[in-house]
């Protein structure tokens, strides 16, 4: 399940491959409704969640589709830039390849995002690259670590002048977000070599993801 067109830039680097991507978040009235067409057992696993949906590399895909969700490890914490903006950084890894959500702690659906995740009533889609095929994943936490994150939210909106600081600032952070030792190594032994980067920007600032989308797009991605 992936109901989202968006732009991909795909770099290789030395090393590694980096892959950049704008992302959604979904309420479960959007689940519900993004999923009307699907069969029985797939609205139930999803019914009432929370849904974060990106896209990773063909070859994630593969190894995920094949293998089997058991075979991910993830992770879930807050990363802070310099400029004091923090992201929601959800992580998830198998074998040498990674990919990352990143949502803006000040974005208002963060708190209801968080509670869910303590529930078990979060879901991760994660497509193709460049396709609409998508896995659909569980991503639940203990309560006390979600209360332990909600801590970390900012919950007003920054002001126009610094959205504006942050846009020109984008290309530049997210190529560092896809650095493969930006976060940790879910996978000790392993170095990674295939990083994803799902930003989600979707509902909270509609303009600014279509801007984004532009500036990846002024970058030679492709829309599918």
């Amino acid at each position: 399940m992936h109901t989202l067109h968006s732009n991909i830039l795909d770099i290789q680097k030395t090393g590694h491959r980096a892959q950049y991507t704008v992302g959604r978040l979904m309420s479960p009235k959007e689940v519900e409704e993004a999923t009307e067409d699907y069969d029985h057992q797939t609205r139930q696993r999803v019914r009432g969640h929370w849904l974060l949906c990106g896209d990773c590399s063909q070859e994630m895909f593969d190894h995920i589709a094949r293998l089997g969700a058991a075979a991910l490890r993830y992770s879930v914490g807050v990363s802070q830039r310099a400029d004091d903006t923090k992201f929601l950084v959800v992580t998830h890894q198998l074998g040498n390849a990674q990919h990352r959500f990143l949502v803006p702690t000040w974005d208002p659906r963060v708190p209801n995002l968080l509670e869910a995740f303590s529930q078990g009533q979060t879901s991760i889609s994660l497509a193709r690259k460049g396709d609409t095929q998508a896995v659909v994943l569980s991503l639940t936490a203990d309560a006390p670590f979600a209360l332990e994150l909600r801590k970390h939210l900012d919950m007003y909106m920054p002001d126009p002048q610094r959205l504006q600081a942050l846009l020109r600032a984008m290309p530049q952070w997210m190529e560092t977000a896809a650095e493969p030792e930006q976060f940790p190594n879910l996978m000790e032994g392993l170095a990674i070599t295939d990083v994803s980067v799902s930003i989600v920007f979707d509902a909270m600032l509609p303009n600014l993801s279509q801007l984004l989308a532009k500036k990846l797009g002024a970058n030679g991605a492709t829309l599918h």
